[in-house]
C-alpha cells in the first residue's frame, strides 16, 4: 500500500502518516486496550498515537527525507497513462504482472525478516519478560521499547501478553513501551522499508518509532 500511494504521486508526508499510523492505530487495539485497562488509556494512546502520526512526517520533510526515498519505478500502468478501462477480465493479467514486478524486489527482505521475526518470537518465552516487574523505573520504559523490536509481537498478539505481564506486577509504561516498539518497526517490517527507504531514512523511522514508545511509556506511567 504505501509504494502503491508513492507510484500513484500521494504527497511524501500523507504516506509516512499511513505508514505510522496504520499499525498502531488499529480500531481493534484501541478498543482491546479500551477493555483491558481503562477508557483513559484508551484515549490517551489514541491521541499520542495521532499527533506522533501527524507531526513526524513534518519533522522528516523538514530534516530533507523526503530525497532519502529509493526510485520507485511505474511501469505502464492502464490507468496513469490515460487508457481506458477495459473491464476487469482484460486488466486482470496485466494487473497480476505489475503486482510481480513491484513484490518481486520486496521478496528476499520479506523472507529474511519474517524468518528472524519468528525464530526470536518462538524463541523467547513470555516469562522470559518478568524482570521488568517491580516499580516504574525510569530506565526500564527505554530498554522495553529497544527488547519490543526483535519480539516482533502484534499488537493484537501483545494485548493478552500485556495484560498478563500487568497481572504479574509489571509496570504499565514499560508494557505500552515493548508493544509501540514491536508493532511500529518490527524486523519483517524494517527489512522490507529497506526495498523502499536508504539506510538514513530507515534509520529515522526506527528512532521516530523508539521515540514513539517511549513517550507512550512515560505518559502511561504519569495517567496511572
Amino acid at each position: 500500500m504505501f509504494v502503491s500511494m508513492l507510484k500513484a504521486g500521494v504527497a511524501f508526508r500523507t504516506t509516512v502518516t499511513y505508514l505510522i499510523a496504520s499499525p498502531l492505530l488499529n480500531p481493534v487495539i484501541v478498543g482491546g486496550i479500551w477493555l483491558i485497562f481503562t477508557w483513559q488509556v484508551a484515549i490517551s494512546y489514541a491521541v499520542i498515537m495521532v499527533l506522533l502520526s501527524l507531526g513526524a512526517p513534518w519533522a522528516w520533510t523538514a530534516l530533507g527525507m523526503e530525497d532519502q526515498l529509493r526510485k520507485v519505478k511505474v511501469k505502464g500502468g492502464r490507468q496513469l497513462d490515460g487508457t481506458p478501462w477495459r473491464g476487469i477480465k482484460q486488466e486482470t493479467p496485466a494487473a497480476i504482472r505489475q503486482a510481480w514486478d513491484d513484490l518481486r524486489p520486496m521478496l528476499l527482505p520479506m523472507i529474511i525478516g519474517v524468518a528472524i521475526g519468528a525464530f526470536i518470537y518462538g524463541v523467547v518465552p513470555e516469562d522470559g519478560l518478568g524482570f521488568m516487574a517491580g516499580g516504574n523505573v525510569w530506565w526500564l520504559i527505554p530498554l522495553a521499547a529497544v527488547l519490543g523490536i526483535p519480539l516482533y509481537v502484534r499488537l493484537e498478539t501483545m494485548l493478552p501478553v500485556a495484560l498478563a505481564l500487568s497481572g504479574a506486577g509489571v509496570a504499565i509504561g514499560p508494557i505500552f513501551a515493548m508493544m509501540i516498539g514491536g508493532a511500529g518497526a518490527s524486523p519483517p517490517e524494517v527489512s522490507m522499508l529497506a526495498a523502499v527507504f536508504k539506510p538514513k531514512l530507515l534509520a529515522t523511522f526506527v528512532i521516530t518509532i523508539l521515540l514513539a514508545a517511549m513517550l507512550a511509556g512515560y505518559a502511561m506511567t504519569i495517567i496511572l
